[in-house]
């Protein structure tokens, strides 16, 4: 655990940027593994 969140809500925030790039990793890591295009 690295961040100091006792898990009850509000949970922190995750800039926009974060999700992005995250979820940009993720639609490349399925058409890599699947060969197949993310819609």
């Amino acid at each position: 655990e690295t961040q100091d969140w006792n898990k009850t809500a509000p949970e922190p925030h995750v800039p926009a940027d974060i999700i992005n790039v995250t979820a940009r990793k993720y639609q490349e890591a399925y058409e890599l593994i699947t060969g197949e295009r993310f819609i």
